[in-house]
């Protein structure tokens, strides 16, 4: 998959589980790198797939691409659902 794929594939996703207007974005990797933009302004690891739920931004490191599959994004979005509801 190449970012455009992984990014609607997660769009599509999101927008089932919370309507068309959640927050979240998926960015690339020049976008995700540095410091959180919302308080308190935690330093965006990139070593992994992430989701930060202070600025709603969610990363897929360069080199996962070629790995991410409709079942992952999936998992991913699972994950992230829960943590809303955990909060």
């Amino acid at each position: 998959m190449d970012f455009y794929e992984i990014r609607d594939l997660f769009e599509s996703r999101l927008s089932a589980e919370l309507g068309a207007e959640h927050p979240f974005r998926v960015t690339t990797t020049e976008e995700w790198a540095g410091l959180c933009s919302e308080p308190p302004h935690q330093q965006h690891l990139e070593d992994m797939p992430r989701a930060c739920f202070d600025c709603h931004r969610i990363h897929v490191p360069d080199w996962e691409y070629v790995d991410f599959t409709e079942a992952r994004v999936a998992a991913s979005v699972e994950m992230i659902m829960e943590q809303l509801e955990a909060e």
